[in-house]
Formats: structure tokens, sequence, C-alpha cells
């Protein structure tokens, strides 16, 4: 029922993540850790905009539903990863419900997992079909965990025993902090000239590895810039956020806004974890 969720609270002060950083020997792998429940006493909707990003996502008790239409929703599986996404989804959270996520490095799901992103793109997959019946182990074990530091201790435990087997770096996996860092900074072609490749096989690495061109993903990484800009600074307004962040003009935003999030900037309130955070 769109009308019900249109009424569901959309606010997530009372959501945002714990974030922990890894240990050293796992930090050219994890990005971040976050461990997140819904604190509200009801039921909340929230809109998580189409980042560059790549997540294993654990719930140990239960899990969210999603959507892209905010119309139809589907049940999470209890432990997921998410690839490649190039639109917004609509996720519902019960009351404290905790959820834990492992932020990846660009790239790295696919060394781990084996699979071809672009075969996942736009859906969350069930954890176990990219690394096995082990990570539902992991889960069972996290629903009896008493803190959060036990949490990431059990998660870290099976993350250095999983990169063990994972697949060697290619040159192209450094492009893609680059672009991360400064999605303004370099040509396909150069990226492709740092890759030592050309650019029809850098784009073809990169659609196996991230899961969407080259160009999809410098587009979402300068949007995830800006959003994280509008965070941190909220007393800029969005036509200096666009010069900021290496935009033509504030109508390019606007785009890509309506493009990632289905709204535009004005109308948009919430996210799942807010980029000030880095999540």
């Amino acid at each position: 029922d769109v009308n019900w969720v249109k009424r569901m609270p959309m606010d997530t002060h009372r959501l945002v993540p714990r974030i922990y950083k890894p240990c050293p020997a796992l930090q050219s792998v994890v990005i971040s850790y976050a461990v997140a429940s819904n604190a509200y006493p009801n039921t909340i909707i929230m809109n998580q905009p189409a980042f560059p990003t790549q997540y294993l996502i654990f719930y140990p008790h239960l899990p969210q539903t999603y959507s892209h239409d905010a119309k139809n929703f589907h049940s999470l599986s209890r432990e997921i990863f998410v690839g490649p996404f190039t639109k917004q989804v609509y996720l519902i959270s019960e009351p404290s419900a905790p959820l834990i996520i492992v932020r990846l490095l660009p790239g790295y799901l696919h060394r781990l997992t084996r699979i071809p992103m672009h075969e996942v793109l736009n859906q969350p997959v069930d954890g176990a079909d990219g690394f096995t019946t082990e990570v539902k182990r992991v889960n069972e074990r996290l629903s009896f965990a008493k803190t959060e530091d036990q949490m990431i201790q059990l998660i870290e435990a099976f993350l250095l025993k999983r990169i063990q087997t994972v697949k060697d770096a290619l040159p192209i996996d450094h492009t893609f902090n680059l672009v991360i860092a400064d999605p303004n900074r370099y040509s396909i072609d150069q990226l492709a000239d740092l890759s030592c490749v050309s650019v029809r096989q850098y784009e073809r690495q990169f659609l196996e590895r991230i899961g969407t061109s080259p160009t999809m993903f410098i587009r979402q990484a300068r949007f995830m810039n800006a959003m994280r800009l509008r965070r941190i600074r909220p007393e800029l307004n969005w036509s200096a956020i666009a010069y900021e962040c290496g935009y033509f003009d504030q109508m390019h935003l606007i785009r890509d806004f309506k493009a990632f999030t289905s709204t535009t900037p004005n109308s948009f309130k919430t996210w799942v974890f807010g980029p000030a955070t880095n999540a």
C-alpha cells in the first residue's frame, strides 16, 4: 500500500550507525563496519540513494524489506551482499532490529565471491550464494553476541579466513579508489592507461569487477561526494555544492539527483547510512 508507506516516518536521526574501523590485516578489504538499529517504537521507511558502494550485511534477528518503487516490498535474507545499484532502494526497518554493515573497498566483492558484478545489478543477493553457508553460521553466532565488539570480532574472523583464497588484485582495482577520491580528476583513457589495458579491456574488466560502466561509476562517485558535502556543510546551497563537486551547473546535479534518488534535492528527506560517516 503506497499510501501507507507515505504515512510512515521518513527520518533516520535514530538510525545513525556506530562506525568501527577494521583491523590492520583487513584494511585493504574493508572500509568500515557499521552497527545500527531502528530506535523508534514504530516501523520506519528509508530511501537509500544509489551510491557506488559494495556491502556485506548481516541481520542477526529480523531482516529489512526492500522495494524499488515503494509499492512492492520483498523480504531480504538475514545475510546479504549488495553489489552495484543504479537506482534508489526503499527499506523498511522494524523497531529494535539490529543490522551490521560491512563496507568493502570497491571491486573487492567480486574478488571475494568470484561473481561477475553485472550479473547482480540492482538486486541484493543471499549471502550464501557468494560466501557459502558459512556466512549463515556467522550470522547465527551474531544473534547470540552480547556486545557490538563481539559482533565485529566474529565478522573479522570470517573475513580473515575468507581472504586467504581471494582472487589477486589487478591494476584496474587500484583505479577504483582513485575515482572515489576524486571523480573529476581522471578520464577513462587515463584510467585505462593506469590499468595497463586498452579502453575496451578496461570497460570489460570494470563491468565484471564493479558491475557498471566506468561512466556510471564516476557519476555515482561524484553524486556521493555531493551528498556527503551537503550533510557536513548544510549551510551550502545546491548551486555551491554543484560547483564544489565538479558539476557543470546545478541542473546537472539535479539530473543525477533524480536518477539516483527518484526525487529532487528539496524533496529528499532521508538516507539510510549518511554520507557524513562515509557509510
